[in-house]
């Protein structure tokens, strides 16, 4: 598999932290270490997600560290449910993985544990794909790339489910909080990952029946997260979305070749040979779809889908399947080939792909109460006054 199999936007870049805002409110030596150890936690994460061939535990590790200690900056370590006070004094610039350079800036930590969270999943759906272009997959190498597929789509449904609400008021076109593309990316991975499943049940000669129900739920999911993308700009989100139409096209090409298959075992040669008309027709289009998807502008490493050998071995399944049909129709079968496509009757009861669940780390010990106390209510006032017309100013430029 030393061809790229996954389309894969890049990951988001981001400045340095600065805290001098909070350290005008809070007047504290061991607040003031915390804030360094804060930003060198941060530095260290960001320098490991350069690399996608880093081990899955090193990542865990850091982001829990760093997300231990900057929780504190955005929830009251000591009363739940409550906003630190200094939620909003910390200024964050984080560009977005469909707009390239354009910085999206806030005063608001949500932002800063939304953001740094969708870096780690598309880390994690980097490394997936890294894994898929090692050459040949074992059953190990399989099992990494589904459970980082499935992490990556637990790390989007946390921020979506959880982050997104509080940042809609952000501007910026095309942010990757934004609830549609969080959620098209969760969809994209889903799929992703049962086209593991799917590879793995025909490398393993599994039933017709069942390469094809997971092969057209995955058709589906993938068509689904395209349909997500419909409202996005195109100028940004087009190269994207046409990948993944291209997957949807080209998993109901497989679930059609497979169904003709189990059609034939029921003695139903006509159908048979109607699905495998469609199958081959469905996947004589793709190398089309492929070469326009290649030429679009957008973000990203691109999939050469037809370049690689489990798309070859896909389509020699189809062509097999429906030379078979049409040999045992002719010789034994006589029967019309409809038309009209009959109704498709697969269902998939295998593969069906969950996320992990992710959890967050208990704020670190050193957000003591003392810390908190020790914020000077008149300096915050004064300071959070400042932050809102300075981003009042730039809200209004952006804006006209």
């Amino acid at each position: 598999m030393a061809d790229q199999w996954f389309h894969r936007n890049p990951l988001k870049a981001t400045s340095t932290l600065k805290f001098d805002n909070a350290k005008r409110v809070c007047k504290n030596n061991d607040a003031f270490k915390l804030f360094e150890k804060t930003n060198e936690e941060r530095k260290n994460l960001l320098n490991i997600l350069k690399n996608p061939q880093n081990d899955m535990k090193l990542i865990e590790t850091s982001w829990q560290k760093y997300f231990a200690l900057y929780l504190g900056f955005v929830f009251n370590a000591h009363k739940p449910g409550q906003d630190s006070p200094l939620r909003n004094l910390v200024p964050v610039h984080w560009t977005q993985s469909l707009t390239g350079r354009i910085t999206v800036n806030t005063s608001d930590g949500i932002f800063e544990l939304a953001s740094m969270l969708i870096n780690v999943a598309i880390w994690h759906m980097k490394r997936a794909s890294c894994l898929a272009e090692s050459g040949s997959l074992t059953m190990d190498d399989a099992k990494d790339i589904h459970k980082s597929l499935r992490i990556a789509a637990g790390l989007f449904q946390f921020v979506k489910e959880n982050y997104a609400a509080s940042l809609t008021s952000i501007t910026g076109s095309c942010k990757d909080t934004e609830q549609q593309i969080l959620e098209a990316y969760y969809t994209q991975c889903i799929s992703e990952a049962e086209e593991v499943t799917v590879a793995r049940a025909i490398e393993l000669k599994h039933q017709a029946s069942v390469v094809g129900g997971l092969s057209y739920e995955t058709s589906k999911h993938f068509q689904a997260a395209a349909t997500l993308l419909s409202s996005v700009n195109v100028n940004y989100a087009g190269k994207w979305k046409k990948y993944l139409v291209l997957k949807s096209v080209f998993y109901k090409a497989c679930a059609y070749g497979c169904y003709s298959e189990v059609l034939l075992q029921k003695d139903k040669c006509g159908e048979a040979v109607k699905f495998g008309q469609e199958a081959l027709q469905l996947y004589n289009s793709i190398e089309s779809a492929c070469r326009e998807y290649l030429r679009f502008k957008g973000e990203g490493k691109a999939a050469r889908v037809i370049d690689h050998q489990f798309f070859r071995k896909v389509g020699t399944m189809i062509k097999r399947n429906l030379d078979k049909a049409n040999r045992e129709n002719g010789f034994i079968y006589h029967h019309r080939v409809p038309a009209e496509l009959p109704q498709l009757d697969l269902e998939a009861k295998y593969g069906i792909v969950q996320p992990e669940s992710i959890t967050m780390p208990p704020a670190d010990e050193g957000w003591t109460e003392q810390i908190y106390a020790s914020i000077d209510a008149h300096a915050y006032a004064t300071t959070v006054l400042l932050i809102s017309t300075i981003y009042n100013i730039l809200r209004s430029s952006i804006l006209t």
